[in-house]
């Protein structure tokens, strides 16, 4: 009986340590607000039926489903995943503060399709296994799965950074 419960110990432990870590784990501290998703993909449904339904009154039956049919996959393979959105009060030169954004979501195939052909092809830095570049007034990229976007380079470097195992300020 001893020996069961400690396989039983035992294994639940590994089991806890195997999880894959949480996106919103790595988020640096002292957020203004986060937003986070897991398992969104029932949600998702619901709200693309509403959606439709809602279209369908103003555009015909069946042309409201169409349309947003493959905006709803698009979401349930990313947002519908896991996904987590952070408002942070960064510092800048001058002693000045400004919100800044930083957003990352797991993505399926599809879904990184999507994402990867609106942002431009760049080359871009590289903080471990994550690159990212420049995307008009945002530094944005796509790695391991991830599509990760913000407003401030070194908030998005920081977060990448952690991800990649390095230590880094909370």
């Amino acid at each position: 009986m001893r020996n069961a419960l400690l396989l039983t110990a035992l294994l639940l432990g590994t089991a806890t340590t195997a999880r894959a870590a949480s996106l919103s784990e790595q988020l640096p501290a002292g957020a203004l607000l986060t937003l986070e998703t897991k398992n969104a993909g029932g949600a998702i449904d619901r709200f693309a039926g509403l959606l439709v339904s809602a279209v369908n009154d103003f555009v015909g039956e069946g042309q409201g489903g169409q349309m947003i049919g493959g905006f709803q996959q698009i979401l349930k393979g990313s947002l519908g995943q896991e996904a987590v959105a952070g408002v942070f009060s960064v510092g800048h030169a001058g002693g000045t503060f400004s919100p800044e954004l930083l957003a990352v979501t797991r993505v399926d195939k599809l879904s990184g399709e999507f994402f990867s052909s609106l942002m431009a092809p760049k080359k871009g830095a590289r903080v471990g296994n994550y690159t990212f570049s420049r995307q008009g007034d945002t530094f944005a990229g796509m790695a391991n799965g991830l599509v990760y976007v913000s407003t401030n380079k070194d908030l998005l470097m920081g977060y990448l950074g952690r991800l990649s195992g390095k230590t880094a300020p909370a």
